[in-house]
């Protein structure tokens, strides 16, 4: 059986585009037409929507999984702040995992898609509950409470104030930012329209 020839591009300068190049095109084509703008921002409302709250969570419990014991080890103790207990430094570690998702979710609330947070967010706590229940972790011998007072409403642990700032119900330039820019572009662009010269 004869192979299928894989169809050539009909946007090969857009696909040669770096993710920066691709949103400058991006933003002077919505700038100089209202229309286009209009349409650019209901492609990017669409590609936004699709949020897997179980994929959220298998990636977050795979970057706290991560993290190392020996790396406590190595930056607590005596330091030139003070002491740091191995307790707070495992702390201070997941903290950082967590904060870009902490971002992102508040990214959604700020682009006015209050519901798609929520998703979001409970792909947090998925990941977290993930993390207490699968992994072997030495940081959680370090910080047994952590996922608990996390997983609470803000300001429930008199300790930290490292808790999700929402309360879900359980029922994320990189190459998806760039696939995401040029993705646009293209449904912006429709299809293609032979010149009167044929090419």
């Amino acid at each position: 059986m004869a192979k299928r020839k894989k169809a050539a591009s009909k946007t090969p300068l857009l696909d040669s585009l770096s993710a920066g190049q691709a949103q400058s095109v991006l933003v002077r084509l919505v700038c100089d037409d209202p229309a286009l703008a209009a349409r650019a921002e209901g492609i990017a409302r669409d590609l936004l929507k699709v949020i897997d709250s179980a994929k959220i969570a298998g990636i977050l419990c795979d970057d706290l999984s991560a993290l190392e014991i020996e790396e406590v080890w190595k930056t607590s103790g005596r330091t030139r702040e003070g002491y740091i207990y191995p307790s707070e430094r495992a702390w201070d570690m997941m903290d950082e995992v967590i904060e870009s998702y902490k971002e992102e979710m508040l990214r959604y609330l700020r682009r006015g898609m209050p519901e798609e947070s929520r998703i979001y967010c409970s792909g947090i706590l998925l990941g977290l509950r993930k993390f207490q229940r699968d992994s072997r972790s030495d940081l959680l011998e370090e910080a047994p409470d952590y996922c608990d007072d996390t997983f609470g409403p803000s300001g429930k642990s008199g300790k930290r104030q490292s808790a999700i700032p929402c309360r879900c119900t359980c029922s994320p330039v990189s190459s998806r930012r760039r696939g995401l820019i040029v993705g646009t572009l293209r449904s912006l662009a429709g299809p293609v329209k032979k010149s009167s010269r044929g090419y």
